[in-house]
């Protein structure tokens, strides 16, 4: 590698002695750029020293043997080789005050690729820019003085901070506010801890001085270092060529090995240490360090052993990923806060509450505490990502290739996998679960190449952080307005800006229209057409339930949602009633509107439950800007109605049973299939209002999500149950908190004969 080096470099070298008459010379350079580039002077710092332009700089370095790879990394860097997008043209447009603050970036043109080079002149971040002013700097002015000699995080955040504009072509979100971030992470604000076996991982100088001791007897010999200064910039980047990191790729990309230098491997199998101070991995030899510190081990929740199919230990990784940790991270901030949030709610499996009761049966901070946490994790029956093999698309043990329901996990992996759900996210028109790659998953494997069936993996997927957003600075996908691939009647719900992508996956997988528009005459042997789990849009844009059908109905406003419904507009910028939380929350539509206002956003929960349950407070924004005054929502009202809403499933669900038709807790819901059990001719609308409860059911928060919705679906269909007539009136005698629930005053004078709400 460095012969190859040399070899480039002499022909720098050649290039710039031709216009340099040696390291001694004081004179203004030459034409040295190959592109006609002036070599008029630089002007000076404000202490009056002179610029002397990066080729004077490269000329000598170029000959140093302790300089050759800094010079070749800095020419084939971002900051010289950029995009032709930004050229030395650009100056009125503030450009260059970051491209070519020295203004010497033309000289180097004619040491790159032509292809690099725009057309109206390089622009280049230069030595000069970073390491300040080299007129009196050995060489040019007979002194060894330079300004900088070791540019640290101020003189990177000149340009990284945040006023990076994101809004510029070609300017990623995830580079903005980077000083700031850094400034305020751990990274930067932990104590120094420099002294043997700590320095290389609390210090700067010692992450790179030692970043290639990876044993504990090796690290048991690092010393301290004089002036040793925080984690920054130059520890994990090459300060020539920033897009090279600390450690380079190997079988895993240079981020993991980068990060996994410190924060050690995701798979290590921490096991009783054989080293007697505690910091080793028994099982595989890698150096685990702070190994009986749980939270500080990443393997204790970045991994899902394969061999355990029951549970889910951890987040699956791909370490050959070349983002893999800013995937889900904002490595600049340290901040894990909001991981923490993912992590205890169903998106993240529950996890990481489920790794803190496991700790809290444990000793602290020993191995045992440590193991129980990486063993810890969502069992099958408490995970809809772990219920099946969603990265199969045949049996496990390579069996019965097909398409049939219960073995093709493919229409599944949209909802029950992180990469499925990406890749509808990005491109829900073109989206084909047969181009799902599992790969990273360990044992997952094509089966076929003819059919694409694919071998289960021993790991699955939760929904990741990048499954909904595109980078680590918090961008969203958005698929569109999602259109419902419900059997017989596919449903486009309206474009709900970034919550698409929450209705993608929270609409069901079925509506009633399913049940109306089904050709089969006779439901005397047809198994139940289930809307599955979590429907929510649904429920919210009034499109999910089994409406019962107008000429029977007694009221003139059948499903319709009243004047004064909004929940499915918040942000959507779009009423009034909303602007003033919207102008401080922004419009992403009404899921994250309402779920992602809170402080705690990430749990995507609006409301705290205590042990029991029960609603304490409420956390969503929205809800306390919209709703007040005589309105005013309260944990005491939002109770009332979760009480009155059970209690009216409660009178559906006796009303079902007493037609014969018994529902279970889990799949398939109603296991019966004669929906003409008392003589109706067709069955259907037994079998819509079986399948309204088991809607209703899996989206327990009805109640508020669409309070009408919910209460004309459950009453229509007790309505039709109990007496196979429409007639407008049900009785509720033995459910009296139902019957308040559907009477607007909650004052019912019969509860024999309670209207439609």
């Amino acid at each position: 590698m460095r012969s190859s080096k040399t070899a480039l470099l002499a022909i720098t070298i050649a290039t710039l002695m031709g216009v340099l008459s040696g390291c001694d010379s004081s004179r203004s350079t030459g034409d040295s750029s190959g592109d006609g580039a002036s070599s008029a002077p630089l002007g000076v710092d404000a202490e009056n020293r002179r610029y002397v332009g990066a080729d004077a700089c490269i000329a000598c370095h170029a000959g140093y043997a302790w300089s050759v790879d800094a010079v070749t990394d800095y020419l084939a860097g971002q900051h010289v080789v950029h995009s032709t997008n930004v050229d030395a043209s650009m100056a009125g447009e503030g450009c260059l005050v970051c491209h070519d603050p020295v203004g010497d970036g033309r000289r180097l043109a004619g040491l790159i690729a032509k292809a690099n080079v725009p057309a109206a002149g390089l622009a280049a971040v230069t030595c000069e820019a970073c390491h300040g002013a080299g007129g009196d700097h050995v060489g040019v002015g007979g002194s060894i003085a330079i300004p900088v000699l070791n540019p640290d995080i101020n003189v990177c955040g000149n340009c990284h901070n945040d006023s990076f504009d994101t809004s510029t072509s070609g300017h990623v979100s995830m580079g903005d506010h980077i000083l700031e971030d850094y400034k305020a992470s751990l990274h930067y604000t932990q104590e120094l801890r420099n002294d043997a076996i700590c320095v290389k991982c609390h210090t700067d100088e010692g992450g790179r001085l030692y970043k290639g001791l990876n044993t504990w007897a090796a690290l048991a010999d690092t010393q301290p270092i004089d002036g040793a200064h925080p984690i920054q910039c130059r520890t994990c980047h090459n300060a020539h060529n920033p897009g090279a990191l600390l450690k380079a790729a190997s079988t895993a990309s240079a981020e993991y090995n980068t990060c996994t230098n410190c924060h050690q491997p995701h798979d290590a199998q921490v096991t009783e240490d054989p080293h007697p101070d505690g910091t080793g991995d028994g099982n595989s030899g890698d150096l685990i360090y702070h190994a009986k510190r749980w939270g500080r081990v990443i393997s204790s929740t970045h991994y899902d052993n394969p061999a355990t199919l029951d549970v889910i230990e951890g987040y699956t990784m791909d370490p050959a990923n070349e983002h893999v940790c800013r995937d889900c991270h904002n490595v600049h901030t340290a901040d894990i806060t909001i991981n923490q949030q993912w992590s205890r709610s169903g998106h993240g499996g529950e996890l990481f509450t489920l790794k803190e009761a496991a700790a809290a049966l444990q000793p602290n901070n020993t191995f045992a505490e440590v193991q129980a946490v990486r063993a810890a994790g969502p069992h099958d029956n408490e995970s809809a990502f772990l219920h099946y093999n969603w990265d199969a698309t045949y049996k496990a043990d390579g069996s019965d290739e097909g398409t049939a329901p219960d073995l093709d996990r493919g229409a599944c992996q949209r909802c029950h996998t992180a990469t499925g759900a990406k890749n509808y996210m990005t491109d829900q028109a073109h989206y084909d679960p047969a181009n799902n790659d599992f790969s990273h998953l360990d044992g997952w494997q094509l089966h076929n190449d003819t059919t694409g069936a694919t071998v289960a993996s021993g790991q699955n997927e939760m929904l990741y952080c990048w499954a909904c957003h595109a980078d680590n600075a918090g961008s969203l996908r958005n698929p569109g307005a999602i259109t419902a691939p419900y059997t017989d009647a596919p449903h486009i719900f309206p474009d709900a800006l970034n919550s698409n992508l929450c209705v993608a996956c929270h609409t069901g997988r079925e509506s009633g229209e399913t049940i109306k528009n089904n050709a089969t005459v006779v439901f005397n042997n047809k198994s139940f057409i289930s809307s599955h789990y979590l429907s929510a849009g649904g429920t919210v844009f009034t499109a999910t339930g089994y409406e019962f059908d107008a000429d029977n109905h007694p009221s003139t406003d059948d499903y319709a949602n009243p004047e004064y419904y909004a929940h499915d507009q918040i942000g959507m910028g779009t009423d009034a009633r909303l602007a003033a939380f919207e102008a401080t929350n922004g419009t992403k539509g009404p899921c994250i509107g309402c779920h992602l206002s809170s402080p705690e956003s990430h749990l995507y929960l609006p409301v705290t439950k205590d042990a029991g349950g029960v609603i304490t407070a409420i956390t969503a924004t929205v809800c306390v800007s919209c709703h007040t005054g005589g309105f005013a929502l309260t944990p005491a009202v939002l109770i009332e109605q979760e009480e009155g809403f059970d209690a009216a499933m409660a009178a559906l669900s006796a009303n079902l049973a007493t037609r014969g038709y018994d529902f279970l807790p889990d799949y398939p819901y109603f296991t019966n299939k004669d929906w003409t059990l008392t003589g109706d001719a067709t069955g259907k609308k037994d079998m819509g209002a079986a399948f309204n409860y088991n809607t209703l059911k899996h989206d327990p928060g009805a109640f508020a999500h669409n309070r009408f919705y919910a209460q004309r679906l459950i009453f229509d269909s007790i309505d039709w149950l109990d007496n196979r007539v429409m007639d407008g009136t049900i009785d509720l005698s033995i459910y009296p908190v139902a019957a308040e629930y559907f009477q607007e005053d909650g004052n019912v004078a019969n509860d024999s004969a309670v209207t439609r709400p």
